[in-house]
């Protein structure tokens, strides 16, 4: 059916049929009345039919702007029950005998056993979803305002507030739709907020109202003038919303598969036993061991298989007896947990650490932070004094110790001078050489200092100066200038 570019199917199309108005419409375009798909679309656009919220499946739009729900050969699926994509399921069948369904895969019949997931499992929690077997289940409702996908997660309830601009609002404090509060500004001098309308500027008055006044019974609502007021909270199992409708307390009971149970009876949350059905013939429920899981019973050589540790595998096997045996052990596991962090000790006593990723398998380790000024145990030497040496220990902390005294120590500093060739005699006395210390801080060899020429050495030194004569060395360090003669000194 074409449609004309200037109309919008927002409206809905049993309104118009119920004014009698539909088929002057289709008339006016030209178009066939072709009631199937205005039923189809009245259907999927009626305030009564459930939101976009499959978590698995993608979603088609028809030609009127609404979802299109898929088949179930558009969706593979050949049996069991499978979301359509629009926030409903649709029924595909059985399977022939001999076969089960999810045996060859999800909605795929086959021989295989397959073991159906929850909406934890799935992660999700609203809306329909595949168990990946043979059902779509119902993983319940959101809390109003929130709604199945409201914040772009298929599959997670969620909210998307809104603007001043959206909400109309150009002054005061305005409830962002999604339990927030907005900050809309101040009006013009001689304005008054709440004046022109809830949260807009006027001269007009304005009595802000009370939550009883405007049926709340918890959360944040506007005043209808210019300000939020807070009207409580629930009083647990309820919750604010919790029974889809705004600002109102009621408790969101939980549903079979929300809870995990395909048998027995469980609680809903809300002071409420609820029936999750029975076990097929051959199975009972908790058989397997699970509380509110069918078991008990297989088809020999059958497998299963579970997750387990670090993202690993074990399987089981169905006897010859129908029962199923022992799991096996867990195989393919990664290094780690997803999530888990791993702290290590790095540098001079820093840590670092790092992540355990989805794939259950290390993430890099992070820089080292916290280090101390040293390597636990290492030695620290220097030169001390002359020539000498001191050390230092660094502490199991990584932090220096004191240093030791300084030991091995020489004499002298390097290029210190000192008198040598020293004597004496009753008064007198005299320093005739000099010595340098060395790099080694010991002291070198004695020499005549500048300007002497002899060695004192008490006035024992002596010379020949000619034939029987002889000079002394005076307490100058230098020779006498005179020569005695007559001496028997064998000169």
């Amino acid at each position: 059916m074409r449609r004309h570019p200037s109309m919008r199917f927002v409206m809905l199309p049993q309104r118009l049929a119920a004014s009698g108005f539909a088929a002057i419409v289709l008339a006016s375009l030209g178009c066939g009345s072709d009631e199937s798909e205005w039923a189809t679309n009245a259907h999927r656009l009626d305030a009564s039919s459930p939101p976009l919220q499959d978590a698995s499946v993608e979603t088609g739009v028809d030609a009127a702007g609404g979802c299109k729900p898929k088949s179930c050969a558009e969706l593979g699926a050949v049996c069991g029950s499978a979301p359509d994509g629009c926030g409903g399921k649709v029924e595909c069948g059985t399977c022939q005998s001999g076969g089960t369904c999810g045996g060859g895969g999800p909605n795929v019949c086959g021989t295989k056993e397959c073991v159906p997931k929850t909406c934890a499992q799935l992660g999700a929690s609203c809306g329909y979803v595949s168990d990946k077997c043979s059902q779509a289940i119902d993983c319940g409702a959101c809390p109003a305002p929130e709604t199945c996908g409201g914040a772009g997660v298929p599959g997670q309830c969620g909210c998307k507030p809104k603007t001043c601009a959206q909400l109309g609002a150009s002054c005061g404090s305005v409830p962002d739709g999604c339990g927030g509060i907005l900050s809309c500004g101040q009006c013009a001098a001689g304005q008054k907020c709440g004046g022109g309308g809830a949260n807009v500027c006027g001269t007009g008055s304005c009595s802000p109202k009370t939550c009883t006044q405007l049926g709340a019974s918890c959360g944040i609502v506007s005043d209808k003038c210019s300000d939020v007021v807070d009207c409580g909270s629930c009083q647990a199992p309820a919750i604010c919303g919790g029974l889809g409708k705004v600002n109102q307390c009621g408790c969101l009971a939980r549903s079979c598969a929300q809870l995990g149970a395909s048998c027995g009876t469980v609680a809903d949350g809300c002071g409420t036993q609820i029936d999750c059905g029975t076990c097929p013939a051959g199975k009972t429920c908790g058989g397997g061991g699970v509380a509110n899981q069918c078991g008990g019973a297989c088809a020999p050589g059958a497998e299963q298989v579970q997750d387990c540790g670090n993202c690993g595998t074990q399987t089981r096997v169905c006897d010859a007896t129908g029962n199923w045996g022992a799991w096996g052990g867990c195989g393919g596991e990664g290094e780690c947990a997803p999530g888990a962090v791993d702290d290590g000790g790095c540098g001079n006593c820093g840590t670092h650490s790092r992540t355990c990723g989805a794939g259950c398998q290390w993430g890099d380790w992070s820089g080292c932070s916290g280090e101390g000024e040293c390597s636990a145990g290492e030695v620290d030497q220097d030169g001390c004094g002359n020539c000498g040496q001191r050390s230092r220990s660094c502490s199991g902390s990584c932090q220096w110790g004191s240093w030791s005294g300084c030991s091995g120590e020489g004499p002298c500093s390097p290029g210190a001078t000192a008198e040598c060739m020293c004597s004496s005699l009753g008064t007198l006395h005299a320093c005739c050489g000099v010595q340098t210390c060395q790099g080694n801080c010991q002291w070198g060899g004695c020499g005549l200092k500048a300007g002497a020429t002899c060695n004192w050495a008490s006035g024992d030194t002596w010379r020949c100066c000619g034939t029987n004569a002889w000079q002394y060395c005076l307490n100058s360090c230098t020779w006498s200038t005179d020569c005695a003669y007559g001496c028997n000194c064998g000169c």
